[in-house]
């Protein structure tokens, strides 16, 4: 009886472990090219007014990193949000691992999503959830032209508020996708 008990247990909690990471599906048609210049968000099925900012350069590890980050500001400057991820040894066509750790490797991309509340001061804090749906690919690297496009699909879960107020219209989970096409700048 105590083995039953302790799997109903485990079952549990993988149950909640899950919930907390599951998002409602949406369907984002994305047009199978954009335009040099583009950068199109959706966070639960909404588009969003994100820009792209993105940047090359060789760190002292002597690994190639491309830094890509969209910018979004909400009400003023009120509310923004930040979303990106740091592609280790970029490559075109590629299908890279995510993680939301430190992790220095070649075809790993570092997520984050965060927020920032009048300002400088921390709003929410989200966590990547990692989901077998989720992916970040690489379309286009072109080093000659500095040229990037793709697209991910990512989810965060909500771990603290910070103090910061409601009215930044996000939920305790997000799907977030992406396509983008944009210049780099090299630093």
């Amino acid at each position: 009886m105590k083995t039953f008990k302790k799997i109903i247990y485990i079952l549990m909690i993988a149950v909640v472990f899950i919930a907390a990471c599951s998002t409602p599906e949406y369907t984002v048609d994305f047009p199978e090219e954009i335009s040099l210049g583009t950068t199109l968000v959706y966070i639960n099925g909404e588009e969003r007014n994100f820009e792209n900012n993105s940047w090359y350069f060789n760190n002292s590890d002597s690994l190639e990193k491309i830094t890509i980050t969209f910018f979004e500001t909400i009400n003023g400057d009120e509310f923004s949000h930040q979303i990106g991820g740091t592609i280790y040894s970029p490559s075109e066509n590629s299908d890279l691992n995510i993680v939301d750790s430190k992790t220095k490797e070649a075809g790993f991309v570092n997520v984050f999503f965060s927020q920032t509340y009048d300002e400088d001061s921390d709003g929410w804090e989200y966590k990547y959830c990692e989901t077998k749906d989720d992916y970040f690919k690489l379309d286009t690297y072109d080093p000659v032209n500095q040229i990037i496009s793709g697209s991910a699909q990512l989810r965060f879960k909500r771990v603290k508020k910070h103090g910061a107020p409601d009215g930044a219209d996000l939920e305790k989970t997000l799907l977030i996708e992406i396509r983008f096409h944009d210049y780099y700048e090299v630093k």
